[in-house]
């Protein structure tokens, strides 16, 4: 409880410290995805499963409307003239909903200001109705995807075969349905080598040498690297490509799509790396 605690702080911190990315829908609720994950803490990998249904909901949406890429499911029918802003703060704002319930006053407001800035008519009325829709297909296609099923892990081991030292956090997630992967296992590397191979032996004195608290061979960069990476999580990660977002001056729909892309990659990587 401590660590996620101490985890969320540091993430809101984190956020503080990136450059301010260029202002649009998308980036507004990939941001709010990113804290409401810490905020309901959960595990990174549920927080980025969640972040992918935001960001891929929100794209159909989008890209229904200005249709210019391949969809992930479907393309919905759609005018023109319906405004693409409504169509994804909406999108967003079901997935959240329903990802995280307790959070939802905070996730009306958002919505509000979303949709303040647009012109009320036809035109964000419909883009409101096909947002909506949006979230209800990823939300239906990503049922019963494993990522509640219960945590069946126990410690039990024979002789010379590792079990992590403490219940681990995530140890069923590697049945969960990925989002692109053809299987779980798809890119997963073969078993690891004997504990009397000269292999492990040399990794094992390697991770002596560098973790040691005092006497470490490691470098100084080594070592800020290291407390970089103790905030875990889609903190880490998403403020890198909201920036890379606003250095190459997307446009809406383009931006809808690298970040659908990217959180389905992120998502994806933790699923194949139980």
């Amino acid at each position: 409880m401590k660590f996620l605690l101490w985890a969320a702080s540091i993430a809101s911190l984190l956020l503080g410290f990136f450059p301010v990315s260029r202002a649009d829908v998308v980036n507004d609720w990939n941001e709010k995805a990113v804290s409401s994950g810490y905020t309901a803490r959960v595990t990174p990998a549920m927080s980025a499963r969640n972040i992918a249904m935001v960001h891929i909901a929100m794209f159909e949406a989008i890209n229904s409307i200005e249709p210019r890429y391949t969809p992930y499911r479907l393309r919905f029918s759609a005018e023109s003239n319906w405004s693409r802003e409504a169509a994804g703060a909406a999108a967003a704002h079901q997935i959240l909903v329903r990802a995280y319930p307790e959070q939802t006053k905070d996730f009306d407001k958002l919505l509000e200001a979303s949709l303040a800035v647009i012109p009320d008519g036809s035109p964000k009325t419909e883009g409101i109705r096909l947002g909506e829709k949006s979230a209800a297909e990823i939300l239906f296609e990503r049922r019963n995807d494993g990522c509640d099923a219960p945590d069946s892990y126990r410690p039990f081991t024979t002789a010379g075969k590792y079990v992590p030292t403490q219940l681990p956090s995530m140890s069923g997630w590697g049945i969960v349905r990925p989002f692109a992967l053809k299987s779980p296992d798809q890119f997963r590397p073969g078993p690891h080598y004997a504990l009397t191979s000269t292999q492990w032996a040399k990794d094992y004195n390697e991770v002596k040498k560098l973790g040691a608290k005092t006497g470490s061979s490691r470098t100084a960069q080594q070592t800020e690297i290291a407390r970089f990476w103790e905030l875990v999580g889609p903190a880490t990660y998403n403020p890198v490509a909201r920036q890379l977002s606003a250095a190459k001056n997307l446009n809406l729909v383009d931006n809808a799509r690298l970040l659908a892309v990217f959180s389905i990659a992120t998502a994806d990587a933790a699923v194949a790396s139980v």
